[in-house]
């Protein structure tokens, strides 16, 4: 999607000095482009104006030997900015750069970050004038040679965060006029004494290094404000750090701290959260300080539901049979404990999400819930994302606390493979016991701002919005977490119908303490809206709207806030953070619609009967784009409808919703109270959209005919919001709504099996609300229908008595279901089995009863499993089908065919007892 033309770069050159081609396009070939024909068709005198420019790397597309014309230049930022699928950056290679790196001989600024480069290249020690120097995210291992010294004599900054340096060169310490280092998150062990040396220093970042032992503070440098320690292995810090009186910030947070001098408590600047001072320390040998001992392999537990004995003193890893794996560290617990896991589906429990989250795996459940341990412990979700949107997203971790506190663990993910099959797997390490799931989170950038610290926040996905806060901001530590919400510009279109109203993208900001009023303004910059980029238009036809926190009303607050529009972005000034949008030719109202619709996935209900078992039913819900292929895949296992879908309509994540039997047709009722159990629970869903179709989300019951005795009963398959306030109002009105959001006109008949209320007419002037003996819902939760019919043979079966004797089926004594047929089953089911009782309607309750009744041993709990169905099932006519249909539905196509060959030879042995008996 472009983002800027040949117009925007001409005028912003002219304005700026600046040529941002990595604003043109989020492709780099298409930057490329751009890049060539302004250089190829402006005169010299114009490129002569360009002393800074911006291009996109990726690995493999050659930069544009023209770019050598720009000779002015003194500012050079050459970094990845595509994507893969799940929002990362993909990195460049500076072998993608001209060979004459003439042109960049008078830099003054060097940004390569996001580059693959090992070491660094020759021609940067070339540049002599540099004076800030970016080399992040790059994997950089040498700065370079050991005795050769770097001549950067003007380097006041530089930057190498996110590498793999375990040391600096000797060289490196000649860099006197340094006043900003940052090496944070690399490999380095110790702190180089030599840095000590470096007298200019104002801000020296090793934090999230693996710097261990005593720490020494550098009293010698008195210019030095800002010293960052933090998620390092510091056991102690000499109490001379105390009397460092010029410093603004030391951060030793989240260390091995055990211990500090009284003095540190006085000094307000040193900050030590996260350590575990107080503490008793203890001798570790070389084992323990791993989750696993090298003689120690992964343990494999049997059922996603499990018990285990954790000894103190003794790590261990374990990993369930749907992939999570928990990993305990050595002297994790004081005492020896018995840990619980279990997976829960997300539609079991109330996950909290947030607005666009979207949750990619099963919920994790480990208790004792709240329980604390000494070490981290390391958990590993696996989880599938297709991107949807067009939203950057980010995997997390997050845990929920039993009292529905939520908390984002810092997360890495990983692409395991296995028995030949491809994983996604998100790693996170915890102190605590929750509830645990992979989420999907619009990218975030979190920042601590301090009294005297300046920063300039921004999220790597979206880098043209900012906020910069100046020193002095505010009078203690407060945490500021933005994201950026794209804005989908049909949805602009569609709700406004209007060609010219444009929206930018929505800024989010979250501060905490929560309601903090900033001392000083903070700066907020925001991308100008895609449509505006390049284009002529009256600045004061744009107006700022502001959304408080826990609202969802936009208010237009322009005519209190100035702003100034550049080329490229609105600036402002605010002291209270909210959620902020800049707009053209929109009215808030619209933008509440818009920030509704992006919340929302465009989905449809299905609902189908089995050809071979009409009064069996499959519903879901899905993604509008996934219907077509769902339907197909659900005709060849032999379902049909001819209507199968509702009309398209809107669902938040992990919504839920209610299935009703509404006409002639009403839900079966069972005898046996476990079955109805399974059959009720079925009608309560929640939406995912990351469920794959296929393998989750699906809900499979049974109707019956009502009272009538026509031999075609008709029916519908209605779907209902289900509201937080479940209180209804039980009358039977009618109320006006506009027609925008009435709902296609159409009949149905409305009953409950028992009674009928006649046929109301849902037009688009009156929308009903209807009245049931069971559930009364408004009509404005109605999601739509899907007629079903029983009529013909299966009506015949169901209204008229059979004048021969039944095949009883599912008793354990009789045909398929006697214990040698289910034993040799269970023989060839593994440790999928509590997926195959999912897929066969088996309560997850009764699976993990099953489970803990019969603890460590796999054939049993199989056999208790596959006996259990058949005892939910003992008088269903159609308990084959079921059967088969389960089977084929978990995957295990092979068991369902010896199913069907078992189910031949039991009908053989019936009809030959039947001939000796001389029944006829």
């Amino acid at each position: 999607m472009g983002m800027m033309d040949q117009n925007t770069l001409i005028n912003v050159v002219k304005s700026e000095g600046r040529l941002p081609v990595d604003l043109f396009s989020t492709e780099v070939r298409v930057s490329y482009e751009a890049l060539i024909e302004f250089l190829s068709s402006n005169p010299p005198e114009l490129l002569r104006k360009v002393e800074t420019l911006c291009i996109p790397s990726k690995n493999g597309e050659h930069v544009p030997d023209e770019i050598t014309k720009l000779n002015r230049l003194r500012s050079f930022t050459y970094k990845g900015s595509e994507r893969d699928e799940r929002g990362r950056i993909l990195r460049g290679s500076l072998c993608d750069l001209p060979e004459d790196k003439a042109f960049l001989h008078d830099l003054t600024y060097l940004d390569i970050s996001f580059n693959d480069i090992f070491e660094l290249p020759g021609w940067v020690f070339d540049l002599t004038h540099l004076k800030r120097f970016q080399l992040n995210f790059c994997d950089v291992e040498l700065l370079g040679d050991e005795n050769v010294p770097l001549n950067f004599p003007e380097l006041k900054e530089f930057y190498a965060k996110e590498n793999l340096l375990t040391s600096l060169p000797k060289g490196f310490f000649q860099l006197q006029s340094l006043e900003i280092l940052n090496l944070s998150g690399n490999k380095l062990a110790s702190v180089p004494e030599e840095i000590y040396d470096l007298m200019n220093l104002e801000m020296l970042d090793l934090s999230d290094n693996q710097l261990t032992g005593h720490l020494l503070p550098p009293v010698q440098l008195k210019n030095l404000k800002i010293f960052k320690l933090a998620f390092n292995k510091l056991h102690s810090v000499d109490q001379c750090a105390a009397k460092m009186t010029h410093l603004k910030m030391l951060d030793l947070r989240f260390n091995d701290i055990r211990s500090v001098p009284v003095d540190f408590e006085e000094r307000k600047f040193i900050l030590l959260d996260g350590n575990p001072i107080g503490e008793e320390t203890f001798e570790e040998d070389s084992q323990s300080n791993s989750i696993i001992g090298d003689d120690m392999a992964c343990r494999k537990m049997q059922a996603d539901a499990c018990c285990l004995e954790f000894e103190t003193g003794r790590g261990i890893e374990y990993e369930l049979p749907c992939g999570v794996k928990v990993g305990i560290p050595n002297n994790a617990l004081p005492t020896n404990m018995t840990i619980f896991s279990e997976l829960l589906q997300g539609s079991d429990v109330d996950f909290e999400l947030n607005d666009l989250d979207e949750l990619l795996s099963g919920v994790l459940n480990l208790s004792p819930e709240g329980l604390q341990f000494k070490e981290p412990v390391k958990v590993s979700l696996p989880y599938s994302y297709e991107r949807n949107d067009e939203q950057i997203r980010e995997i997390i971790i997050r845990v929920m606390s039993s009292d529905g506190t939520i908390e984002d663990l810092e997360t890495e993910t990983h692409l395991v493979e296995s028995d030949g099959k491809k994983t996604w797997v998100a790693e996170a390490y915890t102190f605590h016991f929750s509830k645990f799931a992979a989420i999907a989170r619009i990218m975030e950038a979190s920042t601590v701002i301090h009294q005297h610290s300046r920063h300039l926040l921004f999220t790597p996905a979206y880098p043209q919005t900012k906020l910069k806060f100046e020193e002095g901001s505010v009078s203690e530590g407060t945490t500021v977490t933005m994201k950026v919400i794209a804005v989908d510009s049909n949805i602009v279109d569609e709700v406004s119908m209007n060609n010219d109203a444009a929206t930018s993208c929505i800024l989010s900001v979250k501060v905490f303490p929560s309601g903090t009023v900033f001392e000083k303004p903070v700066q907020v910059r925001i991308a100008l809206p895609d449509k505006l980029l390049g284009k002529n238009f009256n600045h004061n036809d744009l107006k700022l709207l502001k959304c408080e926190p826990d609202s969802s009303d936009w208010v237009d607050v322009t005519s209190d806030t100035p702003m100034t529009v550049s080329a490229v972005d609105v600036s402002f000034y605010v002291q209270v953070f909210c959620k902020y949008v800049v707009v053209k030719d929109i009215v808030c109202g619209a933008v509440r619609y818009i920030y509704r619709r992006l919340r929302t996935h465009k989905v449809q209900f299905i609902a189908m009967q089995k050809c071979t078992l009409p009064t069996q039913i499959l519903t879901q819900c899905i993604l509008e784009k996934k219907v077509s292929q769902r339907i197909q895949q659900l005709r060849k296992l032999g379902y049909e409808n001819e209507d199968a879908a509702t009309e398209v309509q809107e669902m938040i994540e992990g919504s839920p919703f209610k299935i009703k039997v509404i006409g002639d047709i009403k839900l079966q009722m069972f005898a046996e109270r476990k079955a109805q159990m399974v059959q009720e629970r079925n009608l309560l869903c929640k939406f995912f959209s990351q469920y794959p179709p296929d393998k989750k989300g699906f809900s499979r019951f049974f109707v019956e005919p009502g009272k009538s005795s026509k031999k075609c009963q008709t029916g519908f398959i209605s779907f209902y919001r289900v509201q937080e306030d479940t209180t209804k109002v039980a009358t039977l009105t009618a109320k006006e709504v506009s027609p925008r959001n009435s709902k296609t006109a159409k009949k149905r008949k409305i009953t409950n099996g028992d009674g009928d209320f006649g046929e109301l007419s849902f037009s688009k002037d009156k929308v009903i609300q209807i009245e049931s003996k069971e559930d009364v819902y408004e009509e404005e939760d109605h999601l739509g229908d899907v007629p079903i019919a029983l009529q013909g043979d299966i009506m015949d079966r169901i209204l008229t008595d059979c004048e021969t004797p039944e095949l009883d089926f599912g008793g354990l004594g009789t045909g398929m279901f006697r214990e040698e047929n289910l034993r040799l089953l269970a023989n060839k089911i593994g440790n999928e089995w509590r997926e195959i009782g999912t897929f066969l309607g088996i309560s997850y309750a009764r699976l993990d009863q099953i489970a803990s009744n019969h603890p460590g041993n796999l054939s049993e709990q199989i056999f208790k499993m596959l006996r259990t169905w058949s005892n939910l099932h003992r008088g269903d006519e159609d308990c084959i089908e079921q059967f088969v249909e389960g089977l084929s539905l978990a995957g295990r196509n092979d068991l369902a065919h010896q199913v069907k060959s078992l189910n031949e030879e039991a009908k053989k042995e019936f009809h030959n007892s039947v001939k000796s008996l001389r029944i006829r």
